[in-house]
């Protein structure tokens, strides 16, 4: 009791002295609590990003498919056959299919690698929502209509909606294809990744 009372005495003689110590305190654990709010914030944005704009919550591919972010063999597809679809379609909430690519996107002398997302217009958007997509010109559901292209690869080529694009790839057999493309848009997503080089294909056109 003798030292508590000690202990109290000391703490309350210099305020000033208590003071400095305990608003320290207080401040380095405030910048920790922050810190560590502002780590795990932009880890569940980063997993979010991925879920609303690459994968969904289950992504399902072909066994020893790499994993290489610019790697997409066409050679060995995975085909969901008719009755694995009527079975998705009864039993999840929403699927799609996607075809994922590396093409050269050629805009006169110039051209760039993109990677390319084939999507099925009809069910894309119930798996990837377009709620915060800004879209100048319209999202493609036909060949004819063209490809929806990010911001990155709009400002990299200087094209603009209505713009013809050559796009080259490679087919499954190994030759290579070109196709001259217009632009039916430029979208931004909000995922830095996706807005640099990616491009967006109706099915019909893959």
């Amino acid at each position: 009791m003798i030292l508590l009372n000690m202990a109290f005495r000391n703490l309350f003689r210099r305020w000033g002295r208590t003071a400095f110590p305990v608003a320290s305190i207080v401040a380095g654990v405030a910048v920790v609590i922050l810190g560590r709010g502002m780590i795990t914030a932009q880890m569940e944005d980063g997993v979010r990003m991925v879920i609303d704009h690459v994968s969904g919550h289950v992504m399902v591919r072909p066994a020893d498919y790499p994993t290489r972010s610019m790697q997409h063999p066409v050679d060995d597809l995975l085909r969901i056959d008719d009755a694995t679809a009527s079975w998705l379609d009864d039993n999840v909430e929403g699927w799609t299919r996607r075809v994922l690519f590396s093409p050269r996107v050629i805009q006169g002398p110039d051209a760039i690698r993109v990677r390319a997302v084939g999507f099925d217009p009809a069910t894309d958007a119930d798996v990837f929502p377009r709620r915060d997509w800004e879209v100048e010109g319209v999202i493609p559901s036909t060949a004819e209509e063209g490809l929806l292209i990010s911001k990155g690869v709009r400002n990299t080529l200087k094209v603009d909606v209505g713009d013809p694009l050559l796009l080259e790839t490679r087919t499954a057999t190994g030759a290579i294809n070109a196709l001259a493309i217009p632009v039916a848009g430029v979208v931004t997503t909000g995922n830095p990744l996706v807005d640099r080089m990616n491009i967006f294909v109706p099915q019909p056109l893959v």
